[in-house]
């Protein structure tokens, strides 16, 4: 899958802020309020579909909140950049990215999605 992934990406020029994707010219862009609407999107997408999962697993509904909660909260911080991540000696660094229209959105700084899971539960609760 990572090789899939490689074959796509053609051209990245960091220096002058854009990344080359097949054939589309993409600028990143630093957009704190676009990110964090994306980033509560993906975190709410994220603790729905563990719910599904867990759900359809058929476990009981104590352990679907309690699970849902650890698994999203382990989950957002490999993808924070919180975990400890080394891979053949060599630091793995996450840095979400969200694709708006031809940018490429971020936010400065790693992503905080972790810090947004006891939100979304409660919103999934209400739903």
């Amino acid at each position: 899958m990572a090789s899939g992934i490689a074959s796509c990406l053609h051209k990245v020029r960091v220096s002058t802020s854009f990344f080359h994707t097949l054939g589309q010219t993409m600028d990143l862009q630093l957009n704190p309020d676009a990110f964090d609407k994306q980033q509560a999107v993906l975190v709410d997408e994220l603790v729905k579909t563990i719910q599904v999962k867990l759900v359809e697993a058929g476990l009981g509904k104590s352990d679907i909140k309690d699970l849902t909660a650890s698994l999203a909260f382990s989950i957002t911080c490999v993808i924070d950049g919180i975990a400890d991540i080394e891979s053949g000696g060599e630091q793995v660094r996450p840095y979400l990215t969200f694709q708006v229209n031809d940018e490429l959105v971020h936010c400065g700084e790693n992503s905080f999605m972790h810090e947004l899971i006891y939100d979304a539960l409660g919103r999934l609760v209400s739903d």
